[in-house]
């Protein structure tokens, strides 16, 4: 298969050659090629002068479609002497032409005329220079031949120097994008053109023309880029990017299993990361070594072309699978879609490409919001509460219609909120062993196995997930295993016999035998050729016979194993797990004797963590941390559960339970949190906006005063103990301002500077509400104070100044004599 852009280097390595050895090394070359068909191209067709550089590669352009192409092709690069690989596609090898190809009868740059041959060699030298600098004049002079046109020109640019130029079809793509490009004119220069390309190559961060070109004309109607997409993630791992980059392809770096990686398609998009908090690059996949049939080399990728090369910190953390899906619902697509440097990329797939992620608005599973005090992450959290509950963005409601719905949902059940603090617990937080007084007479003390609000809450909504399949089946998997564990049971001991159906095996398989614990719990099966697989096939029953049930496992091959790590893709016992799904089924169907439920909606639920950096991490949430793991939640591929060490429960976090924190920041820096909390939460970052403090108050224009005093702090203390927004957001006239800086903004800051005054005079401005004070005379006299020592008090909440508006104008006004103005 020949590499998507090797044709760029050779391209550019032929224009280098007919540039370097000019018009007759070009004409002579042109005349030995063996072009093929039954007649020379029109090229050939006149005289020497109609060989043009311009006309002769837009001729070589056509023919990679011609049946004489290959010809064609081998010819160029023997009589060039080229020394790179030949590019011409095979499409029957899955190759694609990444390069305008015209019609034949429109190749000539000239009107079969030798009048423009000087003013051609001329354009092409500048443009195939190193910077392609074009100059105007010529341009302008080469647009005005007939039939050239500025989309003719942009192609023979492009063939010419696909490094610099791209072909102006891709700018009409472009329009509505966030780099919008009008269609560049025959009237306009060429600054127009070469702008519009810097425009577009803005919008793909580090890539070549020739890699967006293919994006273009790979997409929409007819191309393999667009409509229903999926995305994957890789991890390059810091040492692979560069042959990645190198060679327009990825593969893993720990040997994942090829059965995983045969799932990206053709258009598909991947996302390279390095590490767990660097991304690398964003690409389209253009073909896929690992789908194909045969035996898969180490030499297999995936083929990609790249649309956004830019190295950058993601906003948050990604999964640290090496290689996997990665949905809108993930971790790794939120954060590449929520960081600056790739979010245009995302925009332009969307709404230019007519990519169909998916249509539905994902929230992450645990996030929390972080941010100085006053910055409204009490308010966003129940605005989020209640908008995942109700399945639907968060937008711009009243307030107190949004805070009673979010109480009503806390009574239903569907909400929880919880404050951590130093002593909360474990026992708090999970559960534990509660004191309790007994009713009788004698008030003994009793004891009880309580549950706390992480369980409550967690038990909730595992049980809506279990009664609200989403394939429409209402019913309980736990609740159907065991009963047909029990009937397995019995009928053994009655001698009736249980085989299973399992196809592609020529034995007989047969349930011989049901395993129980010492505490009498039924935890596996023994099968007639001896195989026990000490509870493997309940926690795949349990993980997958509602899939299927649905039709969505067809085949033993659809099982995935256990153990992510397995090298192979089909486990040893897959043969067999599927024939006890088959035989599960058939009991579910015909046997199983249950009153029928009537089908239950699937709710969202929410557990609010304030003050999340408050309390102690491990202490709070023990062993169960791990369980909330987006992969690991029940309802997902890796579900997983833990026996809990008090009740000896099992236990699993499912994935209808959503976890918000909020983190102030001035309480204590987000550097110092548990790390294990940081990698499995999404970090929102809420810091101060003064825009949504644009007005004045008696002449006090809010958002400035907060912007000055915030500038000083981030300079005086640091940008973690700024003043939030909603101190302001009430203050409607002065008394409230006065109340404001009293009751708030000075506690706020005596806490900040711990008393120091001279900083937290600084930070107002000297507006006076800080008052510096010189030590007694005789102090001084007697040698008990430095010189120039000073004592600072606060003025008295009484004093006239408070109610100035000139004593806030002062905090962020300029002193005279500082830039501001005599007016």
């Amino acid at each position: 298969m020949t590499e998507l852009h090797s044709w760029a280097r050779w391209f550019r390595a032929l224009v280098h050659k007919i540039s370097v050895e000019g018009e007759h090394y070009l004409i002579e070359k042109a005349k030995a090629v063996e072009w093929g068909g039954n007649k020379d191209p029109a090229l050939l067709q006149g005289e020497d002068q109609w060989i043009d550089p311009f006309s002769f590669l837009y001729t070589l352009a056509y023919k990679a479609k011609a049946k004489a192409g290959p010809t064609a092709y081998r010819s160029v690069h023997e009589e060039f002497a080229l020394q790179s690989e030949s590019p011409l596609p095979d499409p029957e090898n899955g190759d694609l032409y990444v390069f305008p190809m015209p019609n034949p009868m429109k190749a000539l740059f000239h009107r079969r005329t030798g009048k423009h041959f000087d003013l051609l060699w001329r354009l092409f030298r500048q443009a195939t220079g190193d910077d392609g600098a074009v100059d105007d004049s010529k341009y302008r002079a080469v647009l005005a031949i007939p039939d050239v046109a500025i989309k003719k020109l942009s192609h023979g640019l492009f063939l010419s120097n696909p490094y610099r130029f791209l072909p102006a079809d891709d700018f009409e793509r472009l329009e509505g994008a966030p780099a919008h490009v009008s269609a560049i004119g025959n009237s306009s220069g060429y600054q127009a053109y070469a702008d519009a390309c810097d425009c577009v190559r803005r919008v793909f961060p580090g890539c070549q023309p020739f890699e967006i070109n293919y994006l273009f004309w790979n997409s929409g109607e007819g191309g393999s880029i667009g409509g229903k997409t999926a995305v994957f993630q890789v991890n390059c791992g810091g040492d692979l990017w560069p042959d990645f980059e190198a060679t327009n392809s990825v593969r893993p770096s720990d040997g994942s299993s090829a059965f995983s990686l045969a799932d990206p398609k053709t258009g598909d998009v991947v996302l390279v990361r390095d590490g767990e908090t660097h991304g690398r690059a964003v690409g389209v996949v253009t073909s896929n070594d690992f789908a194909k049939d045969g035996d898969i080399s180490p030499q297999s990728r995936i083929h990609v072309s790249w649309i956004n090369k830019a190295s950058s910190d993601l906003v948050a953390g990604t999964e640290s699978s090496a290689f996997d899906a990665a949905g809108p619902g993930s971790r790794t697509f939120r954060a590449f879609a929520g960081t600056a440097a790739y979010r245009p990329t995302f925009d332009l797939l969307k709404d230019v490409l007519l990519v169909d992620f998916d249509n539905e608005q994902h929230e992450a599973l645990n996030q929390i919001l972080y941010g100085p005090p006053g910055t409204g992450k009490t308010w966003n959290t129940v605005a989020r509460a209640v908008a995942i509950i109700e399945g639907r963005e968060v937008a711009v409601e009243d307030r107190g219609e949004v805070k009673k719905r979010f109480e009503e949902y806390r009574k239903t059940g569907q909400v929880e909120m919880v404050t951590f603090h130093q002593n909360y617990a474990y026992e708090d937080f999970i559960e534990g062993i509660r004191p309790i007084v007994e009713d009788d007479a004698d008030g003994q003390m009793a004891y009880e196995m309580r549950p706390g609000v992480f369980r409550e809450i967690a038990d909730r909504a595992a049980r809506n997930l279990r009664e609200s399949s989403p394939d429409g089946q209402s019913f309980d998997v736990e609740e159907l295993i065991q009963s047909f564990l029990e009937f397995v049971e019995r009928g053994l001991q009655s001698g009736v016999e249980f085989p299973l159906d399992v196809p592609e095996v020529n034995r007989s398989i047969l349930l011989t035998g049901v395993r129980r614990r010492k505490t009498g719990d039924i935890n596996g099966f023994v099968l007639n050729h001896g195989g026990t697989d000490r509870g493997r096939a309940l926690r795949v029953l349990r993980r997958d016979y509602r899939k299927f049930y649905s039709g969505r496992i067809a085949s033993y091959k659809d099982i995935k194993p256990i153990n992510k790590a397995a090298k192979r893709p089909v486990q040893s016992f897959a043969k067999d797990h599927y024939g006890m799904m088959v035989r599960l089924k058939k009991y579910h169907d015909e046997e199983w004797e249950r009153e029928p439920a009537a089908p239950v909606a699937r709710k969202n639920f929410v557990l609010v963590l304030d003050e999340i950096n408050r309390g102690n991490i491990a202490r709070i949430f023990g062993e169960l941390i791990t369980l909330v793991e987006e992969s690991r939640r029940i309802g997902r591929e890796d579900e997983t559960k833990v026996t809990l060490p008090n009740s000896g429960e099992e236990f699993g976090v499912p994935e209808n339970l959503y976890l918000i924190g909020t983190m102030n920041t001035a309480d204590r820096s987000i550097a110092l949190l548990d790390t294990a909390l940081r990698r499995r939460f999404e970090f929102v970052e809420m810091m101060p906006d003064s825009s949504l403090l644009a007005r004045e108050v008696a002449g006090v224009h809010l958002g400035s005063l907060l912007d000055a005093v915030n500038e000083r702090i981030r300079f005086l203390c640091d940008r973690e103990h700024q003043i939030g927004h909603t101190y302001f957001l009430e203050v409607n006239d002065l008394e409230g301002l006065r109340q404001a800086f009293q009751n708030r903004i000075l506690p706020l800051l005596q806490e900040y500077f711990y008393d120091d005054w001279a900083k937290i005079e600084a930070v107002l401005g000297d507006n006076g509400f800080v008052k510096s004070v010189d030590p007694p005379a005789r102090l001084a006299e007697q040698g008990l104070v430095d010189k120039g020592a000073k004592s600072y008090e606060l003025l008295p909440f009484d004093d006239g100044k408070w109610r100035q508006p000139a004593s806030y104008r002062k905090i962020y006004e300029k002193p005279a004599g500082d830039g501001a103005s005599d007016e």
